[in-house]
């Protein structure tokens, strides 16, 4: 954000440039991703389970909605502002217009599953009808949040080993040198 005082908190305000990255991970563009991700793989499951694998494209439906956010946050953290330029991006985006006319989120989910079903040609239409069966928007939700969660903890563990790391440097440094145990 580039106006501080109108920021969420001091991590998006006056440390945002030492938490960018973290952006990736909580985001509206990581909830509708991992949403994504977790409707579209729903999906496949669901046409495997009732044994029409043959006459679905699996592959290609993975290929299409899962392999374009695939490693997105770890891959794409050192070109974080080049996010905008992924296909990823560009899906999540289209997702967000459908959800201007829909007014629902989920709905917009569902209505890109389904552009991208008729648009890759993914199987015959009467499967188009199984990409939110027995799938609730809750489902979506609270995965989709948990995933987040499990992304922030390894970054954070990432940032953590960095952090010590440093800490181990600087006592090997300064383990000879005496200081005053003053605290103000």
């Amino acid at each position: 954000m580039s106006n501080t005082l109108l920021a969420i908190g001091a991590y998006d305000g006056r440390y945002a440039n030492k938490t960018n990255e973290l952006c990736l991970l909580a985001s509206q563009y990581a909830f509708t991703r991992n949403r994504i991700i977790i409707a579209a793989t729903h999906f496949i499951k669901l046409i495997k389970v009732l044994g029409h694998e043959s006459k679905v494209n699996l592959d290609l439906w993975e290929q299409t909605l899962i392999k374009p956010f695939e490693n997105d946050i770890f891959n794409h953290i050192d070109a974080l502002y080049n996010i905008t330029d992924s296909s990823g991006y560009r899906m999540v985006s289209r997702c967000i217009e459908i959800e201007k006319k829909t007014n629902h989120d989920v709905a917009a989910i569902i209505e890109l599953l389904k552009e991208q079903y008729d648009e890759h040609k993914i199987g015959p239409k009467e499967f188009k009808g199984y990409i939110h069966l027995g799938l609730t928007s809750q489902d979506l939700n609270t995965s989709a949040n948990m995933m987040i969660m499990k992304d922030f903890r390894e970054i954070w563990h990432l940032y953590q080993s960095k952090m010590v790391n440093s800490l181990r440097l600087l006592n090997d440094d300064y383990t000879d040198n005496y200081m005053l145990g003053f605290t103000h």
